[in-house]
């Protein structure tokens, strides 16, 4: 590779950026910004659901602890057919007619605008993620990703290329989409922007996709087999017999915490259980006879619960003893409900009715009324054209809807957020910034409103009211927050909510339940605390404590009774095992915590041995008292592959190796610092060998050569910082997402194996001189980039970046360079080497020392077919240690390269805008496409022709 002009003066400078998000796919890229929305500092409790409302357009939250509607946003027109969706606290509404998105904000409870993916030529499906919400055109295959909170399209709509049914298509847990394609028989995935299929690997109309403990599983009734797939690479990693007829119809739906699928066979009424082992379906379990239409079960814990479609109930399944507990009828028709759990609770719902409801694991049914029969709301419409709409409908609107603020609006009520009817509260909006707000609307729930920052009002009847506040800030904008108020008839009790603390409370350790109550004083308090062996404690007290002796699920009820009413609710709750005090030198297979810190002599500190485990590090530091010595602080390896640790809070220090994780998968490290040696022949602070689905959550890396994973491993940094030498630090990764991150050393790149990258997205900060050697692809998106020195990937992708006081970006392999700002940098900005092919396209090249971009073949490997189109070049060249003074100079050009340059704007450049030999472009090396202009630069263009 041919060094370019002054190189070698500036090559060892290092600073910072900042790198957002993109994904190649097949060629062509889907791009996205991270924004924020104006979202209040509302607190949401578990349990709590989106539901479809068809009847009166709306989306419905139903709380399962209180068994009550607690708020309904329109989504649309009256009479719509419309599929909720949910992912954390945010609730989408899918109208299935009209091929529009809603989303509706779990803190704010406002609606967006209604949002076109694309131009369906059928019916749409709707996967939400952490990351972006796909919408799939289920005939021809059409997938758009959107911004999951502004609904904002991400580039353009990805051809799969499939034909299936929104039941044969499902998203798991590291946000892959899987599709089976019913025309051709093949398993379509789209993982990392990137279309992926393997053939022939179901039969149309036949198999079934499900997902079991977030991972995709098949299951083919013809053969009678299931098979759990490796979500890398979509082969079958394990198989399994079920007991199926080659003639039986089936639903079927997997288990959220176990390798379990649920298998509801309709044609003969019956449900079994099935997992990947030895004695892998248990019996099955009939449950409903005669005429039945099963729908796919839910599983919590060890209980399934079967829905039947033609009875409108369901059946409760004892997974362990295979039989049925309950049968309850929730419909006195045929209904088709939908069936959800959030949080360990069940919701039944009606979407066309106002019907709906939460059912106990003990068979009970508690009915929730959506609306009343003659509710109404107003229609949202979608905006003409294709754009997809990203803020909230204006006619939900009296004042301006601006772009994304930083303030956030929180509500204080006064006294308190519960009281009777006739009690007068007092409500206060306040913003987050430093700027008085300049007016409120409110809307309290019951029909009435008022306006002002600080308002007063009574509630004349008793429920549950969502309270809204539309505040104006000083700029113009509308900011929304939204809270509950909770009212009590006079002349009974209610149960407001019940608290457990601990929240998360463990074996040994004192636990305090208590409630707080509204309306009549109670007269008698029953309280009841259940477990999977019966009744644990009892209490008549208003609040008590209890120390539990053994782990599991429990439930916690209370019974209120005052003037002859009796109110109950309950809330449920997991008591974690006893956790094992840690000393130097132990090997750990069930969870523990650290109790103080540990000076640890040895070759390993601790060692994790089995799945599962859970080491809270507690605060404390595991330290070595020989920071020379080859040592490591905490391994991950056992006998069998190791699944499912948790590493978290503290501090690992002085080893060479902080971490070394081998032959696993899912571990998490969160809240952690490690510390390696900052020596350069030291071992990496972190070592990962075939190490997959590793996830780091505010992690700080740091040592010399940080991050060794090999080209078998990949992981997930997200929050976290990752630092090196910045003299020969190396960074060395298998495929590593870093996202919100800092990255900082001389060389981040991969080990040179098949299917590595690297990708840096969503606001991390980049410190590295070179980036992607030895890595497939790269990816640099929407950027804040300084002194990046190369970008050496097979493939690389850098598009909408800002990109300042770079030395001089080297490039080489496939690349799409788009839509950049390059300014101030400290060289010419960018060097094309041998053997570069793609696009340079539409990016503007401001004051650089040197030239903008300076092409440099002359290599044993041809520049093939690339494109320099649609860029400005202004103002380059003036810097006193520089070669290179020109806008877009092509020196060197072999006879085997293939340039072709047009649509480019130059001017003031230092001496030409745009410098090609003349004989390159005689001979068809540089090829003028036309349409290039020139204008201030004191010797024009050379070889190419300018306007």
């Amino acid at each position: 590779m041919k060094l370019p002009f002054g190189v070698g003066r500036k090559w060892h400078h290092v600073a910072a950026g900042i790198v957002g998000t993109a994904t190649l796919v097949a060629g062509a890229v889907v791009a996205w910004v991270e924004t924020r929305d104006v979202v209040p500092t509302v607190r949401l409790h578990p349990g709590l659901a989106w539901v479809a409302s068809n009847e009166v357009g709306q989306l419905t939250l139903l709380d399962g602890v209180s068994a009550e509607a607690v708020a309904g946003v329109p989504a649309g027109r009256r009479g719509m057919d419309l599929q909720a969706t949910q992912q954390g606290a945010t609730g989408y509404a899918l109208d299935r007619d009209r091929g529009s998105v809603v989303r509706v904000d779990g803190a704010t409870l406002t609606p967006s605008r209604p949002m076109v993916p694309s131009e369906p030529g059928g019916r749409l499906a709707v996967f939400p993620t952490t990351d972006a919400l796909y919408t799939l055109e289920t005939s021809g295959g059409l997938l758009t990703a959107a911004d999951p909170t502004t609904l904002a399209r991400r580039g353009r709509p990805v051809p799969l290329a499939v034909r299936a049914g929104p039941e044969e298509a499902v998203t798991d847990a590291e946000g892959r989409l899987w599709v089976l394609d019913q025309r051709t028989g093949d398993l379509v995935w789209f993982a990392d922007g990137v279309r992926r299929s393997r053939a022939d690997a179901h039969a149309p109309g036949e198999s079934r996709i499900a997902l079991t403990d977030g991972r995709p599983v098949l299951l083919h009734p013809r053969s009678g087999t299931m098979e759990l797939l490796d979500p890398a690479t979509g082969a079958v990693e394990q198989s399994a017999e079920v007991g199926l007829r080659r003639d039986d119809t089936v639903a079927v739906s997997g288990s959220s915490r176990e390798r379990r699928l649920l298998v509801s066979v309709t044609s003969r009424g019956v449900f079994q259980s099935c997992a990947f082992g030895a004695d892998s379906c248990g019996d099955p379990v009939t449950v409903a006879e005669g005429f039945a239409e099963l729908g796919p079960a839910v599983a919590v814990g060890d209980r399934a619960v079967v829905p039947d479609y033609a009875t409108g109930g369901v059946s409760i399944v004892d997974l362990a003893s295979s039989r049925v507990v309950a049968q309850r009828r929730l419909f006195d028709r045929p209904v088709r409900f939908d069936l959800v759990t959030r949080d360990g609770l069940v919701f039944f719902n009606d979407p066309d009715s106002e019907r709906a409801g939460v059912i106990d694991l003990d068979g009970t049914v508690r009915p929730i009324t959506k609306y009343e029969p003659d509710q109404r709301v107003r229609e949202l419409a979608p905006e003409p054209g294709d754009s997809p709409g990203a803020a909230e409908d204006p006619r939900f609107e009296d004042a301006p809807v601006g772009p994304p603020t930083e303030t956030s609006l929180s509500i204080a009520v006064t006294p308190r957020d519960h009281g009777v009817v006739g009690d007068e509260f007092e409500l206060t909006v306040t913003g987050s910034a430093r700027a008085d707000l300049a007016g409120a609307r409110w809307a309290f729930g019951d029909g009435t409103r008022a306006t002002g920052t600080t308002v007063r009002h009574r509630w004349a009847a008793p429920g549950t009211f969502s309270v809204t506040v539309r505040a104006r800030l000083p700029q113009g904008q509308v900011a929304r927050a939204a809270t509950r108020v909770v009212i009590a008839a006079p002349d009974g009790p209610h149960i407001v909510r019940l608290t457990v603390a601990p929240e998360e409370p463990r074996v040994g350790e004192r636990v305090r339940f208590g409630a707080d109550l509204t309306g009549a004083p109670p007269q008698r308090m029953a309280w009841t605390v259940t477990g999977s062996g019966g009744t644990v404690a009892r209490s008549s007290a208003p609040r008590f404590g209890h120390v539990f002796r053994a782990p599991g699920n429990y439930t916690v009820a209370l019974t209120v009774t005052a003037d002859g009413v009796s109110v109950r609710q309950s809330r449920r709750f997991t008591v974690a095992p006893e956790p094992v005090a840690v000393s130097c030198g132990d090997t750990i297979t069930a969870d523990a915590v650290l109790t103080e810190n540990l000076l640890c002599t040895g070759e390993v500190g601790l060692r994790i041995a089995a799945s599962g485990v859970d080491l809270d590090l507690g605060g404390y530091t595991v330290a070595t008292d020989d920071p020379l010595a080859r040592r490591t602080g905490i391994v991950v390896a056992g006998d069998d592959v190791v699944e499912n640790v948790t590493v978290r809070n503290g501090e690992i220090s002085g080893f060479q190796t902080g971490v070394e994780l081998t032959d696993v998968t899912r571990v998490t490290v969160e809240g952690v610092t490690v510390t390696g040696s900052e020596f350069e022949e030291s071992d990496p602070a972190m070592v990962g060998t075939r190490a997959g689905e590793l996830r780091f959550d505010g992690l700080i890396l740091a040592g010399y050569n940080p991050l060794a994973l090999d080209g078998a491993s990949s992981a997930t940094f997200v929050k976290s910082t990752v630092e090196g030498s910045a003299d020969f630090g190396l960074a060395l990764c298998g495929s590593c997402t870093f996202r919100d991150s800092i990255v900082e050393g001389r060389w981040f790149q991969c080990g040179g194996a098949e299917g590595t990258s690297l990708v840096l997205e969503q606001g991390t900060q980049v410190l590295a001189e070179q980036l992607g050697a030895g890595c497939d692809s790269l990816v640099v998106d929407f950027s804040k980039v300084q002194m990046l020195g190369g970008i050496l990937a097979d493939s690389s992708v850098v598009t909408n970046n800002e990109v300042t006081g770079n030395i001089i970006m080297l490039t080489v392999g496939e690349v799409l360079i788009a839509n950049n700002t390059f300014e101030n940098s400290l060289d010419s900005t960018l060097n094309v080497q041998e053997g570069t092919r793609g696009r340079i396209t539409e990016n503007d090249f401001v004051r650089s020392d040197g030239c903008g971009i300076l092409v440099q073949s002359g290599g044993v490997t041809p520049i093939g077919d690339l494109e320099i189109s649609g860029n400005t070049f202004d103002a380059n060249g003036f810097g006193s240690e520089t070669d290179c003074r020109d806008g877009l100079r092509l020196v060197d050009v072999g006879p085997e390269d293939r340039i072709r340059v047009q649509g480019n704007v130059s001017s003031n450049n230092a001496e030409y805008g745009i410098n090609a030999e003349p004989d390159s472009v005689e001979d068809g090396m540089v090829v003028d496409g036309g349409g290039n202009t020139s204008s201030g630069d004191p010797l024009g263009c050379r070889g190419i022709v300018c306007g």
